[in-house]
């Protein structure tokens, strides 16, 4: 169960890493900045990059000083996009904002300069 335990928070942190990499976008954070925010050992969030580089989801920043997203990335939400319609993802993202917010929420698309909504979530 121990060892359960362990792959659990590895993998925990390996996509916790990728979340603020994405909040970060192209600039990326360093190996030093992402162990800060994970309150995770240097040397534990060094291994991680290296398996999520090997596997593509990140790579060096340009100057090389950090860690950005790679195209593997890109890879699972075009995955994602093309699995789901518009109205099922806008979904999704409807229900969050109106629970963080408490107001209702539309999805709208422009149809020959028309706003069209398709979607509604009540708060």
């Amino acid at each position: 169960m121990g060892e359960e335990r362990a792959i659990a928070r590895t993998a925990g942190r390996a996509l916790d890493v990728l979340m603020l990499l994405v909040e970060r976008g192209q600039h990326g954070l360093t190996a030093r900045e992402l162990s800060d925010r994970l309150a995770a050992p240097r040397t534990s969030v060094a291994d991680l990059l290296k398996v999520l580089q090997h596997r593509g989801f990140v790579a060096p920043t340009v100057d090389g000083h950090g860690w950005r997203l790679d195209f593997r990335v890109a890879q699972l939400g075009n995955a994602y996009l093309h699995e789901f319609s518009v109205r099922e993802i806008g979904r999704t993202a409807m229900r969050e904002l109106s629970r963080r917010t408490g107001l209702t929420t539309q999805m709208a698309v422009l149809d020959h300069g028309d706003i069209v909504y398709i979607e509604r979530q009540d708060a």
